[in-house]
């Protein structure tokens, strides 16, 4: 009479056993997406990066991977630290993603507003790739170097070289991240891939175009501003140069020509005053010219002086994102 009762048990104890061997083979299988809920719904973000996430019209994914790194705004000297800035001193880094961490250097300056939830996107899609099977990496790699020989420019061809030199391995996960922040299109296959994470990703391309474009704003100025002056000074040498030459013979022509009229080598009263008549023009033409440039070197006084405020704000700019920077130098 016990027989059935037992083997019931057994039989229980066995389904017991299999659904658990299921469920460890599952929580093995799902382990990161595991460990990421159960981080995300340790983190409580500070006030500003709350709002900053919202700003960023995450899906669901997308703020997970937010979330479970536990993004934090920091100051320089904390920022330094997570992400060894002092190492990078020729290259600006304004957020890190390490330890499954990110880390956002808190920028306070208000012509870059919107730097802040760029780096944080960036950061997130680091966040992203780690956890996509290998597989889809290497899928994802081929589309990514094909998209980038398509809309590549010197600057980015700068930074993945460096990239390439410091951080070996890693292209593809750092243009993965560039490419899903910066670039306003891409392809189809991308552009359905970044929607795993963003409701709008033309929203965070929208932050970065408007920081972007005050470097780029600043640095076209300096650059026309620098040949404008460059001219200037070459042309007004010149013509120093020329002035002074054309001074020297007016000199010597109105020391002879006294000389001339103290011999009295003059024939008439006419020709006296011809020849003075020309000396003063010239002297004329030459009041003329140093009057042109004075005002041609009062114009480079200008240009340059523009051009100082404009470095000014060009070093304001990079110690907001780098405090490690050589800042250039004025002109003097």
């Amino acid at each position: 009479m016990n027989q059935r009762p037992k083997k019931f048990r057994r039989i229980i104890a066995a389904g017991w056993l299999l659904a658990s061997l299921l469920l460890a083979g599952v929580a093995l299988a799902n382990q990161q997406l595991i460990v990421d809920h159960v981080r995300a719904w340790q983190y409580e973000p500070q006030a500003e990066m709350a709002e900053l996430r919202q700003r960023l019209q995450l899906t669901p994914e997308g703020e997970l991977y937010f979330n479970t790194s536990h993004a934090q705004l920091e100051p320089a000297k904390a920022f330094n630290t997570h992400c060894r800035q002092a190492r990078e001193t020729n290259n600006p880094i304004v957020g890190c993603y390490t330890n499954q961490r990110i880390f956002v250097f808190d920028i306070d300056n208000p012509k870059l507003a919107g730097i802040k939830e760029v780096t944080a996107a960036h950061e997130l899609l680091h966040a992203a790739h780690e956890r996509l099977s290998e597989a889809e990496r290497q899928r994802l790699a081929g589309e990514l170097r094909r998209v980038y020989q398509k809309v590549k420019t010197p600057e980015l061809e700068k930074r993945m070289a460096y990239y390439e030199k410091t951080q070996p391995g890693e292209e593809a996960n750092e243009l993965y991240a560039i490419l899903g922040t910066e670039q306003r299109t891409l392809s189809p296959m991308l552009e359905e891939h970044y929607r795993k994470y963003f409701k709008d990703r033309s929203v965070v391309v929208d932050y970065h175009d408007a920081y972007n474009d005050v470097f780029v704003r600043v640095s076209s100025e300096l650059k026309r501003l620098e040949a404008s002056i460059n001219n200037l000074a070459k042309t007004t040498n010149q013509r120093i140069q020329n002035y002074n030459q054309t001074v020297s013979a007016l000199k010597a022509d109105i020391s002879a020509f006294e000389s001339k009229n103290n011999a009295r080598g003059f024939r008439n009263q006419a020709e006296f005053d011809q020849a003075r008549a020309g000396l003063v023009a010239r002297q004329t033409t030459l009041d003329g010219e140093r009057s042109s440039i004075n005002a041609q070197i009062a114009k480079a006084n200008t240009l340059r002086k523009q051009y100082n405020q404009l470095v000014e704000e060009y070093n304001q700019l990079n110690t907001s994102i780098n405090s490690s920077l050589t800042p250039i130098e004025a002109l003097k």
